[in-house]
């Protein structure tokens, strides 16, 4: 099974910084390829990351590990992931994290089963937390509109897809790993709250949730 990495940021030193974290964890087989993309023109790192997994040819990976260039992967990441795939009905996985404190804000980031059951994930506090990764064929079943929608999202343009993902795996093809595997360094100028304004944020959160859930998938 191979496994790309995928992490976009505008930093140089965060890009040292996080392959040096995939270096360091205990798990590092050759079967993890990394690439980390520099959003040079400052565009948006995350749409940079969705325009350039559009633009190459996905067939050799399995899974897609989907991450931010200013955080760093814990020394048991990699592990765990590769260990929850070893299922073939997991299609997803979510993680915990820890912050830039070393603090796990989150005790329990699982979705209760009446969720789960109306497909409610939009409805719900937010639980798809880092590290995020899916199968490559989760990720080819996602149609343009559930990449960029139909307008041009700034703060949270990978939401969508997200909640994307979730619908189409449903609770029998998602996995939470309750152990952190994710340092999420909240404390700098680049973190989404820090680069846009609350009022942006909700009104783009606010249409995202409004949106129609996809169909739950049976099968890839």
């Amino acid at each position: 099974m191979n496994f790309l990495i995928v992490a976009s940021g505008i930093n140089l030193e965060d890009k040292k910084r996080f392959i040096s974290s995939c270096c360091d964890t205990t798990f590092n087989p050759e079967n993890f390829k990394y690439l980390g993309i520099i959003d040079d023109k400052k565009e948006g790192t995350v749409k940079c990351r969705l325009d350039w997994l559009m633009e190459i040819d996905l067939s050799e990976f399995d899974v897609i590990l989907w991450a931010d260039l200013d955080d760093e992967l814990l020394p048991n990441a990699l592990e765990l992931v590769a260990k929850e795939y070893q299922d073939p009905e997991c299609w997803l996985t979510y993680g915990n994290y820890i912050n830039a404190n070393g603090e796990v804000p989150y005790k329990d980031l699982s979705f209760p089963d009446d969720i789960h059951e109306a497909s409610a994930y939009r409805k719900y506090d937010w639980r798809f937390v880092h590290l995020r990764t899916f199968r490559r064929e989760l990720f080819e079943k996602l149609t343009d509109f559930d990449l960029y929608t139909d307008r041009k999202l700034v703060a949270m343009p990978d939401v969508n897809m997200l909640y994307s993902l979730l619908e189409m795996c449903g609770k029998e093809h998602m996995r939470h790993i309750d152990t952190p595997i994710y340092k999420y360094n909240h404390n700098h100028a680049h973190t989404v709250v820090n680069s846009y304004s609350a009022e942006l944020i909700e009104e783009e959160l606010n249409y995202v949730k409004s949106l129609t859930p996809k169909e739950k998938l049976k099968s890839l």
